[in-house]
């Protein structure tokens, strides 16, 4: 039951995260393990929503940039995505890069229809 996340600390002063860069760096090269999944992904649901409840942090941004990138490759990797799962799981984490595309699935092929 090791972890790769057990060393994984925020340091903070005035709602900052100090070592945001560390912290960065430590999430893109510690590969996760199923005992790390419900860890990574708390803390991701609660940096990302950080500004709708509590706003503790101010410069959290960067750190659940990371986290969503590298909880997607873990999805798409560990649970065999096809095309439409992965396409689901990336509308989730990129919902702001995806207000103006929607899908359409013809004779099962998926389309991305671009409207601005």
């Amino acid at each position: 039951m090791a972890t790769n996340y057990k060393d994984f600390h925020i340091e903070t002063k005035d709602g900052r995260i100090l070592n945001l860069k560390d912290l960065c760096n430590f999430v893109e090269n510690t590969p996760i393990t199923p005992d790390d999944l419900p860890f990574v992904q708390s803390l991701c649901n609660k940096l990302a929503n950080d500004d709708t409840y509590s706003n503790k942090y101010v410069n959290e941004y960067p750190l659940v940039d990371v986290m969503h990138k590298v909880l997607l490759e873990y999805y798409i990797k560990e649970y065999d995505f096809d095309m439409t799962e992965v396409l689901d799981t990336l509308f989730i984490f990129n919902k702001e890069a995806f207000t103006d595309i929607d899908r359409l699935s013809f004779d099962g092929i998926i389309y991305l229809i671009y409207d601005n």
